[in-house]
């Protein structure tokens, strides 16, 4: 199957989903675990141990009420027994942390596909449970780095309408030239509303007004320099006079400007910009200047180290296979897969999932032309090598990172954040930073730092109760006890 073929199946999916909204619900839908409240009602929750997310260390707050879904006041143990309210709360000693804040990744793409007499109903209950794995796991916000609007509006709508429960949704409008990354897949279907077509500075200025009036919030942009699926050709790339315009137009529409980008050539250009962050990492060495200048540019950096520990796969020849830390990452992962599909994979596709797995941890496989598309391996087997290495350079270097996973391509999911987290903590980057990655850097990404990112007075009530501290390791985050998005609880163990 070459990557047209492989394109339109994808959009007959979509298709699907479209034609199959008048069915039932998926059956993984709930409902609030509280009944609803009255917006003016008054919620109290008691003995939390609040996660002072700014300064990496317990608030002196144990006390936290709620009010028109945003956090209304917060008290001492001592002060918090003459607080009155219409309902109360106990944490019982639990941590609560700020909801988490997926600042990457693709709410509408699966995560994991199989071709089955169900797959077009599978597809459709998957973005379902795309969307409810989030809440289940503390995510309550998501940047969506682009996606096609057949399939993305109609999951929009029901998250809005509360038919099912989802992630706020921050929403990008991708940006490239005639064949590039992110067009390319898209032509046989012609050019998406959400996909603007940008050759010269002219069609910049222009794509740039017209994502502002389809009120999405994000522009993405693009410097790929080849594909990642095979056969990795070469790609046309935005030039520099073009990068410039954007980003100057979306400054003046109040836009922020993402690049995704895997090499130094593509850093730079994000840094001649200047966009306001960069997406993965370098697969090749990264100077030290460079970091410096992303560092004066005050740009952000959103690793999503998981694309290497999900991509990364043995071919024969390949000088970093072998190399740390591939051999942990093929262990973990080999121990981790099966559950990971089962947490958030439909049953339908879990089975296709694993077989694809299979198909890519054989090297023969890359040697010919498969029937399903497969990536290109000696890429990320750089960046876990290379790149890996590259993320700890920025980091030393002072770079602010935001947290994102990709979640949407195969094994990675928008929910499962916390696999990236732990990631991050594991190349060497304190806990508390990870969190603030997650949180506050996220929430200063999509510029919403006002409303979200910590556990404060007038703040949008979004928060996440664990059992263990959050301080001591990001694997105590993996699943919450209880969710509370805009004052309401929408998820409890």
């Amino acid at each position: 199957m070459n990557r047209r073929k492989f394109i339109s199946i994808s959009s007959l999916a979509a298709a699907g989903y479209a034609l199959s909204s008048c069915t039932s619900a998926s059956g993984l839908v709930r409902k609030p675990v509280l009944p609803d409240i009255k917006p003016d009602e008054r919620l109290l929750l008691i003995n939390a141990a609040i996660v002072d997310i700014l300064n990496g260390e317990l608030s002196p707050f144990s006390g936290l009420l709620i009010q028109n879904g945003r956090i209304a006041d917060l008290f001492t143990a001592e002060a918090v027994s003459g607080v009155s309210a219409d309902r109360t709360i106990d944490l019982n000693n639990s941590y609560v942390m700020p909801g988490i804040i997926n600042a990457h990744c693709h709410l509408c793409m699966p995560g994991a596909v199989s071709f089955t007499p169900g797959m077009l109903f599978s597809f459709r209950r998957q973005l379902e449970r795309n969307a409810e794995t989030c809440i289940t796991h503390g995510v309550t916000t998501v940047r969506d780095m682009a996606t096609i609007s057949v399939i993305f509006d109609p999951i929009k709508h029901k998250i809005a309408d509360g038919e099912i429960p989802g992630p706020r949704i921050v929403q990008s409008c991708a940006l490239d030239v005639s064949g590039g990354y992110a067009i390319k897949p898209f032509d046989i279907i012609n050019t998406d509303e959400y996909f603007q077509l940008t050759n010269t500075p002219n069609e910049a200025r222009e794509a740039v007004g017209k994502a502002r009036d389809l009120g999405t919030r994000n522009i993405k942009l693009f410097q790929q320099e080849h594909e990642l699926m095979q056969p990795g050709k070469k790609l046309p790339l935005m030039n520099e006079n073009t990068v410039r315009a954007v980003c100057e137009e979306a400054g003046k529409c109040g836009l922020p400007v993402a690049m995704h980008a895997t090499s130094t050539a593509g850093f730079r250009k994000g840094v001649y910009g200047p966009v306001n962050s960069i997406e993965h990492f370098p697969f090749d060495n990264l100077p030290d200047q460079l970091a410096r200048d992303i560092v004066d540019k005050k740009i952000f950096v959103v690793p999503t180290l998981t694309i290497a520990f999900t991509m990364v796969y043995e071919s024969r020849g390949d000088p970093n296979w072998g190399l740390p830390p591939i051999p942990g990452f093929v262990e973990e992962r080999s121990r981790l897969i099966e559950g990971l599909l089962d947490e958030y994979c439909e049953p339908d596709l879990k089975k296709g999932a694993l077989k694809y797995f299979n198909t890519l941890s054989n090297p023969a496989t890359y040697e010919s032309r498969q029937m399903f598309p497969v990536p290109m391996p000696r890429p990320f087997t750089a960046a876990a090598v290379i790149g890996i290495r590259n993320v700890q350079k920025l980091h030393q270097a002072g770079v602010q990172f935001g947290c994102g996973n990709d979640g949407g391509i195969p094994f990675s999911f928008p929910g499962s954040l916390w696999m990236e987290m732990l990631l991050l903590e594991e190349s060497g980057i304190p806990t508390a930073e990870v969190l603030r990655m997650a949180t506050i850097n996220n929430a200063k990404i999509i510029r919403m730092d006002g409303d979200l990112g910590t556990v404060e007075k007038g703040k949008i009530a979004d928060l996440a109760v664990f059992k263990e501290n959050p301080l001591r390791t990001v694997k105590n985050i993996h699943r919450p006890e209880m969710v509370f998005q805009g004052g309401r609880t929408t998820h409890k163990i």
